[in-house]
């Protein structure tokens, strides 16, 4: 491990920075004085003879000080920590002292270094994968707008100024704004259960969200993803894809689904929600849902980054590419599929059937009739010819081709 000292600025006097080495990890941190370079020995590490100040031999003996402290703390440990010994060393730095207290990024770090092993609120689940993944994003962010910014200084200002930073320098709209302010009051809300002191303020800060125009697929566009011919890698992704279509899972269930889930004698599948905890049962309403379970088992779970670029690759394929409008944009249709997509087709193509929400609801386990009609997305021309379907009293689901013994269960299920 080295220790050194550094002056930073463009301006006189500079800042004397610490900067503590150890392996292939550094971080640097400011001290409370500074100097003017011409009377600092870079090579020395030391106030040169013509730096003349009353408070030299204090200053001197703090900066000698640090350096001792640090190391009399690391050498209390063969194994260097070196988010713990930057806590320590700014502390120091601020207090005179050591005290056992995270720094606001610090804890962000603490946070996604035990997102494998942290449990959901909803459920006793591990967190999906997602959580690191926005957590690891809101740090990038945040340091990039403030790389200051501690449990404190995260008030109501702080809000505004973030929200202006996202929408006038990054250029987000409201909903991805609103993603970071929501895992911004999560990991906040962490720290209070982990006996953080943190700034109330941060409770009432408001999630921006507006809605959006979403694609779902209709059954005919699914059809016609189904009979591409692909290369093993896409042809997997769609059958993953197509399974999420055919049941109204999220990806964090559907890519973990696999055969111990399915009962085939009643026709079903049974699995227990990773986001919210809770148990569905879904009746098996497409007879080749069953095969894309078995098949999906041969191979490796995708990611869901590489699915969602797979996804838009295999619907442009299948000449999904009529003109969207999003955001005042327009876009091919292919362009805005993803693997939520699969759960919005689902919820749709079963609503245009004449199914009952309720009985829907049971289904995707959404909780609220509000949150489930935000996931159907059927344009004015199908509402027009769902309409004229119930008034002709012609809209069934086909259950065709089905045992009388699975059609009763089914029946039984969706209508409970």
């Amino acid at each position: 491990m080295t220790i050194n000292y550094h002056l930073q600025g463009t301006k006189e006097p500079k800042r004397i920075m610490i900067i503590i080495r150890y392996g292939t990890q550094r971080f640097k941190l400011s001290t409370p004085y500074k100097i003017d370079s011409i009377y600092w020995s870079e090579k020395k590490q030391d106030f040169k003879n013509t730096y003349i100040n009353i408070n030299k031999i204090e200053q001197l003996n703090y900066l000698n000080g640090l350096k001792t402290k640090i190391k009399e703390y690391c050498s209390n440990d063969t194994n260097i920590n070196m988010r713990k010994l930057k806590v320590f060393v700014k502390n120091y730095i601020h207090n005179g002292d050591y005290k056992e207290i995270a720094t606001f990024f610090d804890y962000i770090d603490d946070y996604i270094d035990k997102c494998d092993t942290r449990l959901s609120k909803h459920s006793e689940n591990k967190l999906s994968a997602n959580v690191k993944v926005r957590a690891k994003e809101l740090k990038a962010k945040l340091q990039e707008f403030d790389d200051s910014i501690d449990f404190d200084s995260i008030d109501n200002k702080f809000y505004d100024n973030f929200i202006i930073f996202l929408r006038d320098n990054k250029k987000f709209k409201n909903n991805t704004i609103g993603g970071y302010i929501k895992t911004l009051k999560t990991i906040l809300y962490a720290a209070e259960n982990d006996k953080i002191k943190v700034n109330t303020d941060f409770k009432k800060f408001h999630v921006l969200k507006e809605d959006v125009q979403n694609v779902y697929l209709n059954e005919e566009e699914l059809d016609r993803i189904k009979q591409l011919k692909l290369s093993n890698e896409l042809s997997n992704s769609r059958n993953i894809f197509i399974i999420g279509c055919y049941t109204g899972l999220r990806y964090s269930d559907f890519s973990r689904l696999t055969m111990k889930n399915v009962d085939e004698q009643n026709n079903i599948i049974m699995i227990k929600q990773q986001k919210t905890g809770a148990q569905v049962t879904i009746p098996i309403l497409y007879n080749d849902l069953i095969t894309l379970i078995k098949n999906k088992e041969k191979y490796q779970v995708v990611r869901e980054q590489v699915l969602n670029r797979n996804i838009k690759k295999i619907c442009e394929l299948a000449q999904i590419c009529n003109n969207f409008m999003k955001n005042r944009k327009t876009y091919k249709k292919y362009e805005l599929c993803s693997t939520h997509t699969a759960r919005r087709s689902f919820c749709s193509n079963l609503y245009k059937r004449n199914i009952p929400v309720k009985s829907i609801m049971a289904i995707s386990g959404h909780k609220t009739e509000n949150s489930f009609y935000k996931y159907i997305k059927i344009s004015q021309e199908e509402n027009v010819e769902l309409v004229s379907r119930l008034y002709n009293g012609s809209s069934k689901i086909n259950l065709d081709n089905i045992s009388e013994a699975k059609r009763k269960k089914i029946l039984e299920i969706i209508n409970n």
